[in-house]
């Protein structure tokens, strides 16, 4: 299964997301578990690749960078941020692939399980 870029971005900025002060730290912990979730999708989808779709996990990773960006960008935006703690926010900002024939693709699977299941 070959990852599509904005997947493996999360992976890289792991690393980057603590600036080491409380101003940072819900923001901070937000994105930690982003990473976390991450990386569980991906050791599954290697076990699961005959029940997982390409489309589906990259338009997961879709959702999940631009999560990861918003915390990031949260994180900045905080008045008591340092200019060492902005530089590593502004290095975590990603824009995820955008692929409109793979979100209707993921949207059509998603649609046909409508009224498949009930809350009981």
């Amino acid at each position: 299964m070959q990852l599509a870029p904005h997947c493996r971005s999360i992976g890289a900025l792991a690393g980057t997301q603590r600036a080491g002060s409380p101003a940072c730290s819900s923001g901070a912990a937000r994105a930690d578990r982003l990473v976390v979730y991450a990386q569980s999708i991906l050791e599954n989808a290697r076990i699961y690749a005959e029940d997982v779709d390409d489309d589906l996990l990259d338009q997961i990773f879709d959702c999940l960078v631009r999560d990861f960006s918003k915390h990031a960008l949260q994180l900045y935006s905080k008045p008591s941020s340092s200019p060492h703690q902005m530089e590593l926010c502004l290095r975590m900002l990603r824009k995820p692939v955008v692929d409109a024939g793979r979100f209707n693709r993921v949207w059509q699977q998603v649609h046909a399980l409508k009224d498949a299941y009930e809350l009981s």
